[in-house]
């Protein structure tokens, strides 16, 4: 079960490449927990979200937060009910123009052939200084 899980796990990460986010809906159970690890006061694509709706709105909240210029997924582990993926993105935040980089692990859990949550782990931090940057300051940072 764990590599059928992982190839869900890729085609996920290959539909989100495409901007093809009804294909990742399609695969999460209804009452799914989904988001990044932190607190969206901080950064607003921060917080774990409820149900497909909120795995949507996660979606547009990353979408109207950052441009995403790379994204590496590159690692995967896996047992009967998880998937682990370690990889690093960059992205340059759309309200200021500041650019940046850093690692993150992603981790997936399954029922029943789904995605009944997920959990993104990164510098919440480092994110956090390049949203809320002067955008005069256009500066990079990165882990």
């Amino acid at each position: 079960m764990s590599n059928a899980n992982i190839k869900i796990v890729q085609d996920c990460y290959a539909a989100f490449g495409k901007g093809d986010i009804p294909a990742i809906l399609a695969v999460l159970t209804d009452d799914v927990s989904f988001g990044l690890v932190g607190r969206p006061e901080d950064v607003p694509m921060a917080g774990i979200h409820k149900g497909k709706a909120g795995a949507a709105e996660f979606f547009r909240n990353l979408k109207e937060t950052q441009e995403i210029t790379r994204f590496s997924p590159s690692d995967f582990a896996a047992n009967d009910s998880n998937v682990y993926v370690g990889g690093s993105a960059a992205w340059i935040m759309n309200r200021n123009g500041v650019a940046g980089e850093n690692d993150w692990v992603h981790v997936f859990t399954f029922r029943d052939g789904k995605i009944c949550a997920f959990r993104g782990h990164e510098d919440t931090g480092l994110l956090a200084a390049a949203y809320h940057a002067d955008p005069a300051a256009r500066r990079a940072v990165s882990r």
